[in-house]
């Protein structure tokens, strides 16, 4: 019985070779990735929808940059419409899963004097590590994005609806907070 297993197990192993030489894996060639600076101003909202990891740092200027491939550029849309800053990608026949699976996070550089609401619908993932400070601030998260920052605001509405995970630190005076889903909220370095 068990020369018999031995044989059995040697073919196999030899016939996963011989396919794996049959077919062989090959590389994905990528294009390099290129910063392209999108002449944005005049937001004080953020809503991302797609998956992009996006980095927001609050400054004196107002500017978007797309870091990505070249041949993706053109595909990933920035736009500024009452006050909000939607990124999103060029909904056509374009195959975004398949491209996501051989390549890497597109990133989204995003400077603003002020804000008061970020949004994500999606995957993608928002920081604000190095702060926002403003009055009033509405963080949102639909799906599986995630969102990690450092607040210092008077009010600070914070809303998880699905798998997403917020977190936060710094200091609000006051703080709601609404989780429908699976998601995570953690605020051990929240003072409130």
């Amino acid at each position: 019985m068990r020369a018999l297993i031995k044989i059995l197990l040697a073919a196999v192993l030899v016939a996963g070779t011989g396919y794996s030489i049959a077919n062989p894996c090959t590389a994905v060639k990528t294009k390099a990735a290129e910063i392209v600076d999108r002449h944005l101003s005049g937001f004080n909202a953020v809503n991302v929808a797609g998956p992009f990891d996006v980095d927001i740092v609050q400054a004196a200027t107002e500017s978007v940059k797309v870091e990505a491939p070249a041949d993706v550029t053109d595909r990933i849309i920035t736009e500024v419409n009452g006050g909000v800053l939607k990124i999103y990608n060029r909904h056509d026949s374009w195959n975004w899963g398949n491209w996501w699976g051989h390549h890497k996070k597109i990133l989204v550089h995003v400077t603003a004097k002020d804000l008061n609401s970020i949004n994500i619908s999606g995957s993608g993932d928002v920081s604000f590590r190095e702060g926002i400070t403003t009055n009033s601030l509405k963080l949102r998260i639909s799906g599986s994005g995630d969102m990690t920052g450092k607040v210092a605001v008077k009010t600070l509405e914070s809303s998880i609806t699905g798998s997403g995970d917020m977190k936060l630190s710094g200091n609000a005076e006051s703080s709601t907070v609404s989780l429908v889903g699976s998601g995570d909220f953690t605020a051990r370095n929240l003072l409130t």
